[in-house]
């Protein structure tokens, strides 16, 4: 189901003036943060399209509880390995997201749907239009927040049900960012999700103000929240979620928030500013603009890989895995 499709025809206006118009409306942090996410693909050259496959022998999954269609790649051949979900962030579906991909191929199989934009390129103006106006994402303009009615999450719950069709027996593993930072909260009723990472979340989505219950939200239903906690308690496992500790788009209070519900179970990972305040390691030499933990900032000896290889752990044993003692580095000579 599209919302206002006439506005098909007119992306040029959309995208050109009124979507740069109401980020510009957005305040302090909130305008500065969301537009860092615009430079993830700057220097990264297109992935290989050799290497990406349809999932299911063709182009588009639909879901029919949700009447949503949505690209749906894979990288490698071998679909013996367990099974990985990788969710793109507000850029879309970028050559940076797709190396990672790559990366996880080593031990997953993994799935990578395109929820917007273009394959192989930054989309994220396309991704703010879909997000405000292609109604699968409630109407954040109007507060709402996601919960398992929502069309983007029903259909991502047909996809965990095709892939668990798919990997008998196996436990799936769910990685957000950003934008869908906190969607995995919102798929552990399937028995076979096991493993949910939550790499800085960033929604809800907020115009004009960000309130302080903003900054705490997870921009998913307080029932959703508590139905994942009973969730999480009954199959015994941990969450994981890892974001920048100058992020202010992902707000700490966000962490707190997941740490208060799930207590114990909550693995923090944050990446403290020793840890990454070393301009080699940060996108464009500017630590202030770090936010995206696993694609953006990623480069080898980085504070990001170092998350990259616990992650990979998690989910291999989402219900044994045990952070071990950071690696911290002193700016200091």
């Amino acid at each position: 189901m599209k919302l206002f499709p006439q506005m098909r025809h007119s992306s040029t206006f959309w995208l050109n003036f009124f979507l740069p118009l109401i980020l510009a409306l957005e305040t302090g942090c909130a305008t500065v943060e969301q537009l860092r996410c615009l430079h993830h693909t700057e220097k990264q050259p297109p992935f290989s399209a050799d290497k990406l496959k349809p999932c299911f022998g063709v182009s588009d999954f639909t879901y029919p509880a949700s009447n949503v269609s949505h690209n749906v790649y894979c990288i490698g051949s071998d679909r013996s390995k367990p099974p990985v979900i990788l969710l793109h962030e507000l850029p879309g579906l970028s050559g940076k997201t797709l190396e990672y991909a790559e990366n996880l191929s080593e031990d997953f199989t993994v799935y990578v749907p395109m929820l917007f934009g273009e394959l192989n390129q930054n989309s994220t103006f396309r991704g703010i239009s879909a997000f405000l106006f292609n109604g699968e994402w409630g109407w954040p303009l109007g507060g709402s927040n996601l919960d398992r009615n929502t069309l983007i999450v029903r259909w991502l719950r047909g996809l965990v049900s095709e892939i668990e069709r798919q990997h008998d027996g196996h436990s799936i593993g769910v990685i957000g960012n950003c934008l869908t930072g906190s969607l995995p909260l919102l798929l552990l009723d399937n028995a076979n999700v096991n493993a949910v990472v939550l790499a800085q979340p960033t929604l809800p989505m907020r115009f004009i103000h960000y309130s302080e219950e903003d900054r705490r939200s997870l921009g998913i239903s307080e029932s959703e929240l508590d139905a994942a906690k009973r969730l999480i308690e009954k199959k015994d496992i941990k969450i994981y979620g890892v974001r920048f500790a100058g992020d202010c788009v992902s707000s700490r209070k966000k962490q707190d928030t997941l740490g208060q519900k799930f207590g114990v179970r909550y693995e923090n990972a944050e990446i403290e500013e020793a840890e990454y305040k070393n301009p080699p390691e940060c996108r464009s030499g500017d630590c202030s603009k770090a936010h995206s933990t696993l694609i953006g900032e990623w480069q080898p000896g980085s504070a990001s890989e170092w998350r990259r290889q616990e992650v990979r752990k998690y989910l291999k044993n989402p219900s044994t895995f045990t952070r071990h003692p950071v690696r911290k580095e002193s700016n200091e000579k």
